[in-house]
C-alpha cells in the first residue's frame, strides 16, 4: 500500500463572477438588512467547491478546484444568519446577500446548506455522514462535506476581502480489485488498535458536539471500473492527529466479497486540513496484509430454514474439533439454528475467515425475548474480523448486537475469544452493542469493537448487559450515543474488568454513564484506562457520571490501577430533586436500601476536566476529580490515588484537590 501524505490541492478558491462593479454600492450606506456584494478567497491552500482530478490515478497529482454556481455560505453577526450566493463558474468569486446585523465581528461558514439556522454561530459542526459517490471519478459529491470557515473583526462592506480557511482533507483511494465483471457497493476505512477513531461529527468551536466513530465509509453507486479493473473514489475526512498506527481499508463488492487490507504504521496517521492523502490498493497483486472476507449481504440475510437444510458446519462441535464458520452462509445458519432453538450448549465455535455484513437488517444470534432462543456455546474468532453494519431498525429483541442472548451456568461458563468487529450497530432495541446483547456467566477474552454504536435507550461499546462475566484484554475504540445505561465497554455489568481500554466518545441524556461501564454491580476492575471525552446533554432527568463508572451500585468493589484521560462535560436542565454526581473515576457511591457499603480504589488517576453545569440546582450538583458523590456512612479505602484534572461546577472552579463532589474536605491522604 502506497500513502502520499501532504498531496496539496489546488492554490484557487475562485469564486463565482456576479454581474456587479463597485458603482453599484456606496460605502456609507452599509446597514443590517441591506444588499451587498462581497469578494471571497481562501487565506491558505486553496481546495473548494468544483473539483476535477486531472490524473486520478496518480497519488501524487494534484486536486483542481474552483466555485461552481450555485455555492453559498452563511454569514453570521449578532442574530440569524444571511445566505450569501454565487452566480458563475471561475477560480474568483464575488457572493450577494443581505447584511446580517451584528455590533464587532462576523464569521461565516460553507456550505450555507450545512449552516446552522436555529441558533447561533457557535451551533455549527461538521458533519461528514452520509457520503455517496456515483461514478467511477466522480468529484461531484464532496463539494457538499467540503467545509470553510472565515472570521471578521469588523462588518464588511463591498471593499472586503473574506478569506475562508478550508476544514477538511480528502482521502483518495486508488483501487485495483482482483478480477473483471467485480462492481464496488462501499468502501470502508477504519482505525484500529485504541484509536479514537475518526470525527463523524465536530463542533466548530463547541467540543460537546463532537462525535467520533471507529469508522468512516463512503458508499458507492455505479462504480465500473476500467479494462484494468482499477477505479478511484473520494471521501471527505475532519482533521484528526491522534489516530492509530493499525487501519483496515475494505471494499466489499457485488461479487459476495469484502476485499480489505491491513496495514500499521510506525506512528499514528495524521489527516491535515487542505490536504489530499492517497492510498493505493491493489488486490490483484495480494500479499500478506490483503484478505478477502465473505459478505453477509441482502441475499444471505433472505435465507429461510428450508433454503439453509443442505449447510452443515465442518467439525465435531467438540473442543479438539470445533464447528467451523467459513463462510456468510454459515454465519446466517447460526443465526437461524438457535432461532430454531438450538442452543448448541457445551459446543464449540471457530470463525474460520472474515465477514463483511452489509444486509440492511442484522438479525442478532439467540433473541432475549425468549430464553429458550440464546447461543450457549463457546466461540473463538481465530483473530478474524466481523466488518460492516449491525443495524437492528425493526429489530424485536430486548438486547441487540451480534449476538442477542449468551447463556452460560455456574458450572459451564462459556468462553468467547479473539473475536474483532469492526462495524456500525444501531438498533431500536432497549440494549445496542457490537457483541453480545445479555451475557450471563460468559468470559470474553482479547475481544474488541471498533465503530459507531447507537443506541435508542441502553448502550454499550462491546457489551450490553453482564451477569456473572468477565472482560480480560477487551478493547473499544469509537461513538457510543444512547438515551441512558451506557458504557464504553458494557452498560450494565457484574464481575471482573482487567486490562481494558476505551477511546472515542460517549453520549448520554439520561442515568448512568461510564467511560467503562454505566452501571458495575459487582467485581474488580483492574489496569483499566478510559480515553474517551464523555457527554451527557440536553438532560432533563437526573444522571450519574463517571470517567469510569458511573454508578457503583454493591457492596466490596474494588478499582485498582485504573485512569481517566477524557474530559467529562454535563450540560442539565433537570429541575427535581435527585443529585447530580460527576467524577473522575465515580459518578455516584449510593444506595438508599444499606448504610454498610465499602469501595476500595489503589494506585489510579483521573487526568480528565470535570465540568457540570446545572444551573440554579447548585446545591444537588456535585463534581469531584475522584468521586461525585459518595454516601458519608460509607467507607472509602484509598491509596496511591492522584487528580490532574480541573473541576468546576455551575461555573465555579474547584480545582484540583476537589477529591469528593459532597466532601470538599476529603483528604486522599
Amino acid at each position: 500500500m502506497k500513502q502520499t501524505y501532504a498531496i496539496a490541492l489546488t492554490t484557487c478558491m475562485l469564486v463565482l463572477g456576479v454581474s456587479c462593479t463597485n458603482d453599484d454600492f456606496d460605502v456609507n450606506d452599509q446597514s443590517a438588512g441591506k444588499t451587498i456584494t462581497l469578494k471571497v478567497a481562501q487565506a491558505e491552500i486553496n481546495t473548494r467547491v468544483g473539483h476535477s482530478d486531472t490524473e486520478p490515478e496518480a497519488t501524487d497529482g494534484i486536486i483542481d478546484v474552483k466555485w461552481k454556481s450555485g455555492d453559498a455560505f452563511a454569514l453570521y453577526g449578532s442574530s440569524t444568519p444571511e445566505t450569501f450566493t454565487t452566480t458563475d463558474d471561475g477560480k474568483t468569486a464575488y457572493f450577494t446577500g443581505n447584511l446580517p446585523s451584528g455590533g464587532g465581528s462576523f464569521n461565516a461558514f460553507f456550505p450555507a446548506g450545512k449552516a446552522a439556522t436555529a441558533g447561533n454561530w457557535v451551533h455549527n459542526v461538521f458533519d461528514v455522514s452520509g457520503q455517496k459517490q456515483t461514478g467511477n471519478n466522480n468529484l461531484d459529491h464532496l463539494a457538499t462535506y467540503n467545509y470553510m470557515t472565515a472570521s471578521l473583526d469588523e462588518e464588511p462592506n463591498e471593499n472586503t476581502l473574506i478569506q475562508f480557511t478550508n476544514e477538511m482533507a480528502v482521502l483518495k483511494f486508488i483501487v485495483t480489485l482482483p478480477g473483471s465483471g467485480i462492481t464496488p457497493t462501499r468502501l470502508t476505512l477504519a482505525a484500529q488498535g485504541g484509536s479514537p477513531g475518526f470525527y463523524t461529527q465536530k463542533g466548530v468551536t463547541d467540543a460537546s458536539l463532537d462525535e467520533r466513530s471507529g469508522q468512516i465509509t463512503l458508499e458507492l453507486d455505479n462504480i465500473v471500473p476500467d479494462a484494468n479493473n482499477k477505479f478511484t473514489a473520494y471521501m471527505m475526512a475532519i482533521p484528526v492527529d491522534d489516530l492509530s498506527k493499525q487501519f483496515e481499508f475494505s471494499v466489499a463488492c457485488d461479487d459476495g466479497k469484502a476485499y480489505i487490507y491491513r496495514v500499521k504504521y510506525s506512528s499514528p496517521l495524521v489527516y491535515a486540513k487542505g490536504k489530499v492523502y492517497a492510498s493505493e490498493l491493489d488486490f490483484a497483486t495480494g500479499g500478506d496484509n490483503y484478505k478477502v472476507a465473505s459478505v453477509f449481504d441482502n441475499d444471505i440475510a433472505a435465507k429461510t430454514t428450508t433454503d439453509l437444510a443442505t449447510v452443515q458446519f465442518d467439525g465435531t462441535g467438540d473442543a479438539e474439533s470445533p464447528y467451523l464458520i467459513s463462510s456468510a452462509l454459515h454465519l446466517k445458519k447460526l443465526v437461524d439454528d438457535v432461532d430454531q432453538l438450538e442452543t448448541y450448549e457445551g459446543k464449540y465455535f471457530k470463525l474460520t475467515t472474515d465477514i463483511h455484513i452489509t444486509a440492511d437488517e442484522w438479525t442478532p444470534i439467540g433473541d432475549s425475548y425468549n430464553d429458550s432462543k440464546k447461543f450457549s456455546g463457546n466461540f473463538d474468532g481465530d483473530n478474524h474480523v466481523i466488518s460492516g453494519k449491525l443495524n437492528g431498525s425493526t429489530t424485536t429483541s430486548s438486547y441487540f448486537g451480534l449476538f442477542g442472548n449468551i447463556y452460560g451456568t455456574y458450572l459451564d461458563r462459556i468462553k468467547f475469544e479473539n473475536l474483532h468487529i469492526t462495524a456500525d450497530a444501531y438498533s431500536v432495541a432497549n440494549t445496542t452493542c457490537s457483541l453480545g446483547g445479555y451475557n450471563y456467566y460468559v468470559d470474553f477474552s482479547n475481544c474488541t469493537a471498533t465503530g459507531n454504536v447507537n443506541g435508542e435507550t441502553n448502550a454499550g461499546g462491546i457489551n450490553g448487559l453482564n451477569r456473572t462475566a468477565s472482560f480480560s484484554n477487551c478493547h473499544f475504540s469509537g461513538n457510543v450515543q444512547g438515551k441512558s445505561n451506557v458504557g464504553g465497554l458494557s452498560f450494565d455489568f457484574s464481575g471482573n474488568v482487567t486490562d481494558c481500554t476505551v477511546s472515542g466518545t460517549i453520549r448520554s441524556t439520561q442515568h448512568n454513564c461510564g467511560g467503562l461501564v454505566g452501571q458495575y454491580i459487582s467485581g474488580t476492575m483492574s489496569n483499566c484506562n478510559n480515553y474517551a471525552d464523555i457527554f451527557v446533554d440536553k438532560t432533563t432527568s437526573y444522571f450519574r457520571v463517571g470517567g469510569i463508572i458511573g454508578l457503583l451500585n454493591y457492596n466490596n468493589i474494588s478499582i485498582t490501577e485504573c485512569a481517566n484521560y477524557g474530559t467529562i462535560t454535563v450540560n442539565s436542565s433537570y429541575t427535581g430533586t435527585f443529585d447530580t454526581p460527576v467524577g473522575g473515576l465515580v459518578g455516584y457511591f449510593f444506595n438508599s436500601a444499606t448504610n454498610i457499603y465499602s469501595l476500595t480504589i489503589n494506585n489510579s488517576t483521573n487526568n480528565g476536566n470535570v465540568i457540570v453545569n446545572r444551573p440554579d440546582m447548585d446545591s444537588y450538583t456535585f463534581g469531584g476529580g475522584l468521586i461525585g458523590y459518595m454516601k458519608d456512612t460509607y467507607t472509602l479505602n484509598s491509596t496511591g490515588n492522584s487528580n490532574t484534572g480541573n473541576v468546576t461546577v455551575n461555573s465555579s472552579d474547584k480545582g484540583i484537590n476537589w477529591w469528593i463532589g459532597n466532601n470538599r474536605n476529603y483528604d486522599p491522604e
